[in-house]
């Protein structure tokens, strides 16, 4: 059978016609190529990855589809099972593991890293391996996952990246190629449903461009009178004048103007929980209403049965309450300070229509199958961490990406609300500039040391750390280096030594030392971070070296080397301490908890709840942490850790078998950010429940301990 035949097999299997780069694309993989295809949200990446699975079980052989969130794996998972039965699909997630040796197993990129690590051999009947939103390796905590699998994935297996558009899909497609298979860029700019950008001002929507694709006159205009009553403003201000300044937009008015002109259903992105909330509130305090008597109707049932199903929703919070209450007049928020099980019922209802408008954090845009008419971008710019700062190219275009559904719209709309605090010029920035490049975010951790010296030693370690993208840019740059170099010794070579140049060749050596010594960092940039890893294990019993002088784990090392969380060596050490046989299951679960919550902030707290002999072993663990952190400052190591104690008393409550409106008698956090520590708690908890070398005592523990955490709400995950 040719390749054209395999394609039109696969095509005829479709209503539609395929376009040409993902024709194009299925042909690089039947000639053995790997591919990195990057085109707008909602053009048809996937239909590559669709044909993936297609030519692997024609050949009786298998695909991993990875994504970068839990709730895409899930949804992936759902997906599949319209198409393939059930016994041929498989689902693997640090909460869910469904028939993990089907023969398409779709997971979170940290599950495969891990089975990169620990069990290699599982992808020798793999022909391809998915990587879903690959412009997440872009992220700064968690690109680095990426970055191990494109680097580990064995030879024989194709990869087929789907990534958003980048500016740099050459540079990384050719370091891909450098390390593993070749692969092509298949590249596709035009969006299936035509976009046009709105700018909303003075209670109009004004197009942001003109017919020439330029900015609109009449956004000049604003532009030039909004600076000018920035300029008033700022002058009244030093003269001690309060004036009135321009109005607040009302997110009830938008609202209406978009069912006015037809522009329904929407995601209206806002960057904070408790504004998605306060907009959605000034909806129901104005009596929104945005379905009919019979879709009133239809919400009312789901939401009954779902109530009936899962009682203990009637006691989460107030975010809850009012997304019950604005649900039938087909208006919802989604953020993550919700559970899970209300942010699934939101995407189910505006899926089939049922909800028209959503008030949603940008989480939203990280590829949950929400497509929608029209998107709503309330401000240019987001608090982050690290203070306030623009959007980039990629956040705005991911976000209106979501705008315009494939065979339901002619036309996809972005809105942009007008702020005193930006200017109309910069939506035109966003919408025409260029889109951001892919970095490296590699990093080490105790984790990944401990499994590459399980399979080589420094000399093997040092090629794997020399394949990584980091590395790779670092290269690049060394070569400027080197030409800066050459450069600088040929200027050296030419001058006469005299008491007149004397000054000046000192000057030039000076350089010259100071660019080699930039060469050797850049030639080798994590190898230093490596050893300094090395040693810190070392120092804490996890490495020793054997009769080879090679580095050999320890039973502790293998102890650690099973432990995947921020805080892996951190954990390894609070387990070789514990007193296992004074503690229960309980107290287990609530001192590990400490280990693995991220607070979103400081919040006071009560660990009343917790046992005395949970609470005498807090102050244990800090003794370790400080341990681990001086040892780490004299190896100028900079790995984060944390021992964290709000979240202590929830777990004690819960696992003692609390109601949960109880729990929030001791804590500030939302009912989603609970549901998520939780759930973090939990897979470490699964991870434990079968770490080599712990007491058997020490594992029934775990196993006790985890139905008691993973309950209720608890246990509702999609």
């Amino acid at each position: 059978m040719t390749d054209k035949d395999i394609i039109n097999r696969f095509k005829a299997s479709y209503a539609f016609d395929l376009d040409p780069f993902q024709i194009e694309a299925a042909q690089h993989l039947l000639d053995g190529r790997s591919v990195l295809v990057t085109a707008p949200t909602g053009s048809g990446k996937t239909i590559v990855a669709e044909f993936a699975i297609f030519d692997a079980l024609d050949r009786r052989l298998q695909v991993i589809y990875t994504t970068p969130l839990k709730a895409l794996s899930n949804q992936k998972y759902r997906d599949l099972l319209e198409v393939y039965p059930e016994e041929r699909v498989g689902l693997v997630t640090g909460d869910l593991s469904i028939n993990p040796g089907a023969d398409v197993v779709v997971m979170t990129t940290e599950i495969l890293r891990n089975i990169l690590y620990q069990n290699p051999q599982r992808l020798d009947s793999v022909l391809y391996i998915v990587v879903d939103e690959c412009h997440y390796m872009n992220d700064v905590d968690r690109g680095t996952v990426w970055e191990e699998i494109i680097i580990h994935a064995p030879s024989h297996v194709l990869l087929v990246a789907l990534s958003a558009t980048i500016a740099n899909a050459d540079e990384l497609s050719n370091w891909i190629s450098s390390i593993h298979n070749p692969m092509r860029v298949v590249e596709h700019l035009e969006r299936s449903v035509p976009l046009t950008h709105f700018y909303y001002a003075e209670d109009k929507l004004i197009p942001v461009l003109n017919s020439k694709g330029e900015i609109n006159a009449k956004l000049e205009r604003l532009a030039a009178k909004q600076k000018q009553l920035k300029q008033e403003i700022n002058k009244n201000r030093r003269k001690g004048i309060k004036k009135a300044v321009m109005p607040v937009i009302s997110d009830a008015q938008v609202g209406r103007e978009l069912g006015k002109q037809q522009m329904l259903p929407a995601i209206y992105f806002i960057f904070s929980r408790r504004n998605c909330d306060e907009a959605l509130n000034t909806c129901l305090d104005e009596k929104m209403a945005l379905t009919s008597p019979e879709e009133k109707q239809w919400v009312e049932i789901e939401i009954k049965k779902l109530l009936d199903e899962h009682p203990s929703l009637k006691e989460t919070g107030s975010s809850t309450e009012n997304l019950l209450l604005a649900l039938p007049y087909g208006i919802a928020a989604h953020h993550a300070g919700l559970v899970p099980v209300l942010r699934h019922l939101v995407e189910l209802l505006f899926q089939r229509n049922l909800v028209k408008l959503v008030f949603a954090t940008e989480t939203l845009a990280a590829g949950i199958n929400m497509p929608a008419r029209t998107t709503v971008i309330s401000s240019l710019s987001k608090r982050t961490d690290v203070g306030h700062r623009g959007l980039t190219v990629n956040e705005f275009t991911q976000m209106t990406g979501r705008a315009g559904r494939r065979g339901k719209d002619k036309e996809g709309y972005c809105v942009i609300l007008n702020s005193l605090h930006q200017s109309p010029y910069q939506a035109c920035e966003l919408i025409e500039g260029d889109f951001d490049p892919i970095d490296s975010h590699f990093s080490l951790s105790y984790n990944m040391v401990l499994n590459l010296l399980r399979h080589g030693e420094r000399k093997e370690v040092r090629k794997i750390l020399q394949r990584s993208f980091g590395q790779y840019l670092s290269n690049k740059e060394a070569i400027n280096l080197s030409l800066q170099l050459e450069k600088k010794k040929q200027t050296l070579e030419q001058i006469k030594p005299t008491a007149e140049t004397k000054s000046y060749v000192r000057h030039l050596r000076s350089q010259i030392r100071s660019i080699q010594k930039q060469m050797k960092v850049q030639q080798e940039i994590y190898l230093r971070e490596f050893d300094a890893l090395t040693r810190v294990l070392q120092y804490f019993g996890r490495l020793k070296p054997n009769s080879s002088q090679r580095w050999e784990l320890t039973s502790l090392g293998e102890m650690t080397s099973h432990i995947r969380a921020q805080n892996d060596l951190l954990i390894s050490l609070v387990l070789e301490n514990l007193e296992i046989e004074v503690l229960t299951p309980v107290d287990l679960a609530v001192i590990l908890s400490t280990l693995v919550y991220e607070p979103r902030r400081y919040m006071k707290h009560d660990l009343t709840p917790c046992s005395r002999t949970a609470k005498k072993v807090f102050k244990d663990l800090l003794y370790i942490a400080d341990d681990l952190r001086y040892i780490q400052e004299v190896e100028n190591i900079h790995l984060p850790i944390t021992v964290e104690f709000d979240f202590a008393p929830l777990v004690a409550l819960w696992a003692n078998g609390s109601r949960w409106s109880s729990l929030f008698k001791f804590t500030e956090m939302t009912d989603g950010d609970v549901v998520r520590s939780m759930r973090q708690l939990i897979d470490l908890l699964r991870q434990l429940e079968t770490v080599p070398h712990m007491p058997p005592e020490f594992h029934a523990k775990i196993r006790e301990a985890l139905p008691l955490v993973d309950r209720d709400l608890i246990k509702l995950i999609y």
